[in-house]
């Protein structure tokens, strides 16, 4: 016989199931958002009748309230990134709350750079040059001397002689060129 002390209360429908959607609703998710709020905290909220999944659907179906929701969404990283700065700036150097501060900047900008990359990620600048960081240099080869080269390194490599041979032979020799 087990005791019914240690069973989990049994929980209702889940939250959201059966809701019915209202303009108030969105109204009310949208204001949430706004002020940096993640959408499970928001659905936590008493007067937030629907599940995060709820909303995501609804965002999907209604062109209207995904363009709100996105804007919320924005607004609010805007916020996330502003409470940032205030972390930082009322964190005590002496009373411990430094690596608490540190975290919780660390995880507000690791979650903004993959939200918004646009505006909060790395700058990312790829340059492609040459040797010693020189112009890259190209040469123009006609099709014949082509088909000459490569007919050179497979004579030279033999009858029988396998791809990976063939390929050493010609990286050596690329190598000993430059």
């Amino acid at each position: 016989m087990t005791d019914q002390t240690d069973a989990k209360p049994k929980r209702g429908r889940p939250k959201g199931s059966g809701s019915k959607w209202t303009p108030e609703i969105e109204d009310k998710i949208c204001a949430y958002l706004v002020t940096g709020a993640s959408l499970r905290e928001t659905c936590r909220k008493d007067d937030i009748p629907v599940a995060p999944q709820t909303v995501l659907d609804r965002v999907t179906e209604n062109e209207s309230f995904a363009r709100r929701y996105a804007r919320a969404r924005e607004i609010g990283f805007a916020q996330q990134f502003e409470e940032m700065r205030e972390i930082a700036r009322d964190c005590l150097p002496n009373n411990g709350d430094v690596q608490k501060a540190k975290l919780e900047v660390d995880v507000i900008k690791w979650q903004l750079s993959k939200m918004l990359p646009g505006t909060y990620g790395d700058r990312v600048n790829l340059e492609h040059t040459g040797r010693d960081g020189g112009p890259i240099k190209s040469e123009a080869i006609e099709p014949r001397d082509l088909a000459r080269s490569v007919l050179d390194v497979l004579a030279e490599a033999g009858e029988g002689a396998d791809l990976g041979s063939v390929m050493a032979m010609v990286e050596g020799e690329h190598n000993t060129r430059h």
